[in-house]
């Protein structure tokens, strides 16, 4: 069996899906070790770490050429950018969640263009 090579969009839009959930647990697990949370910061973790899962099976899906992986990147895209505006409400009292909400609109737009890269 002949091994095809990852073109470099999928292997860029997977490097984006890795540092993307990277980010997400780094920000997620910061909030938690915080003396105090409020509802919108226990929201913001919750979504820190949805985006951090699906951007992980994303990544694993294009790794694997899935014929799925068009729609698992559209639907990465659409909770990437929940997180990232989450994380933008939240920035003002929390640092990293202004670097998670860049981080989740770079990945969002990376798999867009990945979910479009295969329509006809």
């Amino acid at each position: 069996m002949q091994q095809q090579t990852l073109t470099p969009q999928y292997r860029d839009c997977i490097a984006a899906c890795y540092e993307c959930a990277q980010t997400c647990n780094l920000c997620s697990d910061d909030m938690i070790g915080m003396s105090h949370h409020t509802e919108l910061m226990e929201h913001c973790i919750r979504l820190c770490r949805e985006c951090a899962d699906i951007c992980l099976l994303s990544a694993a899906w294009m790794s694997r050429r899935s014929p799925l992986s068009e729609q698992v990147c559209r639907f990465c895209a659409e909770v990437c950018d929940v997180c990232a505006q989450a994380c933008e409400e939240h920035q003002s009292h929390h640092a990293l969640c202004g670097v998670c909400a860049k981080e989740c609109r770079r990945c969002a737009e990376m798999c867009r263009e990945m979910a479009g890269a295969r329509r006809t």
